[in-house]
């Protein structure tokens, strides 16, 4: 009965108010529709999925698609651990010379393993980036663009401007 009634108000919003239902409810965009309809010119979507055994990224510009493998979850989520737990602690990192360290480790595996194979496809543009799973909470801002290097490496929330979303086909609703 409580599934029906949910099903029931569900309809009378989409019916009453379809922009709001849009945007709560976005229906899945193909990838055509992405690149002819959200993306301009300047600006490079990366969308993430965690896989068990592999994960994947995409990236799409309104000219080009293309997908690359990368490790499992648990890997790039193990990281990703590191990295948010320690961004928050930056007097900890002031104290502690070894906690630095493990922290720059982190970030710059986490940099390559995500960035690595888009790299030469960053410069200065836009970046949208829809993460997966443990990457939703990952600062992206903080990353290096692999092969820029220390020291003078410069975060990539410096140097490029940067939208994270839940999906790209909520992108296309807003």
């Amino acid at each position: 009965a409580a599934r029906e009634t949910c099903a029931a108000i569900e309809s009378e919003i989409r019916e009453k108010n379809p922009e709001y239902a849009r945007l709560v409810w976005p229906q899945p965009k193909g990838a055509d529709e992405i690149q002819r309809s959200v993306l301009d010119p300047g600006t490079l979507l990366l969308e993430y999925e965690l896989g068990e055994r592999r994960s994947f990224l995409w990236a799409v510009t309104p000219d080009s698609f293309e997908s690359y493998t990368l490790p499992n979850a648990a890997r790039l989520e193990s990281l990703a651990k590191i990295v948010i737990r320690q961004a928050g602690d930056y007097r900890a990192r002031v104290r502690d010379p070894a906690a630095a360290q493990s922290y720059r480790q982190a970030v710059h595996a986490i940099s390559d393993a995500l960035l690595g194979p888009v790299a030469r496809r960053l410069g200065t543009r836009r970046i949208v980036i829809v993460p997966s799973g443990g990457l939703q909470r990952l600062p992206f801002a903080a990353l290096f663009v692999p092969g820029d290097g220390e020291p003078g490496a410069v975060p990539l929330g410096a140097r490029n401007e940067l939208t994270v979303m839940p999906s790209a086909s909520a992108l296309a609703e807003l």
